[in-house]
């Protein structure tokens, strides 16, 4: 009865919920963010997905004050570096000296405010993934959304003891669901596919889920 009962306020409320905007109305079709559920990131070495997914974090800051998110960016070194990049997205304007009009420290100084207070980064002496999903999750506040990015995951260290890369890969990721939905936070994971060939045409083809090291487990649990 209680399962009905909720089921028919989903179907009066317009269906199932979608999570929060991408701030992208060309994304939003295709992709919301909700918490309790995790997301993982892909694409070829150097084509954004670092700068893709630190956009969409400020976006979603933009959007509501009630986000919190928990960095794990080892490749950001040092940290000064990603707060930088955060602040250019913020303010909309590059921090260095060129062709375009730089920010002025006044705009710096409001950018930086903004993005670290809703920014913290984890040390990056903590190796696995499940020590870091912890630790951040012990920053989590009432009131607050926890989004934890771990990037990249190729980066992290993985006691898989005796069980081969597919056993552990299901392992994990499960853990990192539960902990997810146990926390009702967002878990970004940012992954290198593996080496993609050329196909006959000399392109190669996008990386999918499928290319990621470890088996389809990629794509079934994300």
């Amino acid at each position: 009865g209680d399962l009905y009962v909720e089921g028919l306020r989903l179907y009066r409320d317009g269906g199932l919920k979608r999570g929060s905007s991408t701030g992208w109305s060309a994304v939003d079709p295709f992709y919301t963010v909700a918490t309790g559920q995790w997301t993982v990131v892909t694409g070829f070495p150097g084509s954004g997905k670092s700068e893709w997914l630190d956009a969409l974090l400020v976006n979603l800051g933009e959007q509501d004050d009630s986000w919190l998110f928990a960095m794990y960016s080892p490749e950001n070194f040092p940290v000064a570096t990603h707060l930088i990049k955060l602040v250019e997205k913020r303010v909309r304007k590059p921090f260095s000296p060129g062709p375009t009009e730089r920010m002025s420290e006044t705009e710096y100084a409001a950018g930086a405010e903004w993005v670290l207070s809703r920014f913290l980064w984890l040390e990056t002496a903590l190796k696995s993934p499940d020590e870091l999903i912890e630790t951040a999750l012990t920053y989590g506040d009432k009131g607050k959304r926890l989004g934890i990015v771990l990037d990249p995951w190729n980066t992290l260290e993985h006691q898989r003891g005796g069980m081969n890369e597919t056993d552990y890969i299901s392992l994990i990721l499960t853990r990192v669901t539960h902990l997810a939905r146990a926390a009702n936070a967002h878990v970004w994971l940012v992954v290198h596919p593996a080496k993609i060939y050329k196909d006959k045409s000399g392109a190669r083809p996008v990386p999918t889920p499928y290319d990621l090291s470890g088996s389809a487990h990629w794509y079934n649990k994300a």
